[in-house]
């Protein structure tokens, strides 16, 4: 498992096909090189192979989600938009 940030920063969309351009944050760079290891490994070996960028991982201890949870806890439950989950469509 990979990550989105392999492409860069500022980027607005991400396609399998453009090149790799961490920039100098020691995750995306460590990333990006385990990437090009294993595409480098599975030519030499035939080996089949996926690699899965998921844009947000999240969970009780990423910064970015106690925001969302502090947010979940909260009674009445705030809902945005009409609270569907689909932006009222």
């Amino acid at each position: 498992i990979s990550t989105l940030i392999v492409y860069g920063f500022s980027k607005n969309h991400y396609e399998e096909h453009m090149p790799r351009q961490p920039g100098g944050v020691a995750y995306s760079v460590t990333k990006a090189q385990a990437e090009q290891a294993l595409c480098e490994s599975a030519r030499e070996s035939g080996l089949s192979y996926a690699i899965i960028r998921p844009g947000a991982i999240y969970g009780p201890r990423t910064h970015w989600t106690r925001g969302i949870y502090k947010f979940a806890r909260r009674r009445p439950i705030l809902f945005a938009g009409q609270g569907t989950g689909n932006n009222g469509r």
